[in-house]
């Protein structure tokens, strides 16, 4: 039964996965868990979400500043790491990589979130589904997200 019930899971999960509307979707689900969890810790969302045909995931305003979250709601299939260490490392290295460079993306366009908002204090942060090992303080995973304190 357990089999069975693994194999249903993992081929829903797959098919799902390929509709791009099911993706996307779940992304905003992402987004609004997200919101919520930062909304209980003092921060109040705003309703950007596009400047100048720019995409912005979630801003929001705490203590006059702005914080700007990407979640990056990434999926992975367990079952192709399975156990193997260094398929797991390069699957990690990766997904920092990428978390870094939105990073440099949302820097590089701060401007347009400063001259919406007229607040000049900005910081930047990648909310991350999948949980990932970094030093980079500024990517947070989403199971780390409650007890998370911005500096």
């Amino acid at each position: 039964m357990v089999l069975l019930t693994r194999f249903a899971t993992r081929t829903l999960s797959q098919s799902l996965l390929k509709n791009k509307t099911f993706q996307i979707h779940s992304g905003f689900i992402f987004e609004d868990k997200v919101s919520e969890i930062l909304e209980n810790k003092g921060f109040v969302p705003t309703d950007i979400t596009r400047i100048n045909h720019k995409e912005f995931d979630l801003i929001t305003i705490k203590n006059n500043k702005i914080y700007n979250f990407q979640c990056k709601n990434n999926y992975i299939d367990i079952s192709r790491v399975n156990f193997d260490y260094k398929k797991i490392g390069r699957f990690n290295m990766r997904l920092c990589k990428y978390y870094e460079s939105a990073l440099i993306k949302e820097k590089d366009r701060e401007s347009l979130i400063k001259e919406k908002t007229k607040i000049n204090d900005i910081q930047h942060f990648v909310i991350s589904r999948y949980p990932v090992i970094t030093r980079n303080e500024r990517i947070i995973n989403f199971a780390d997200l409650s007890e998370w304190e911005e500096n």
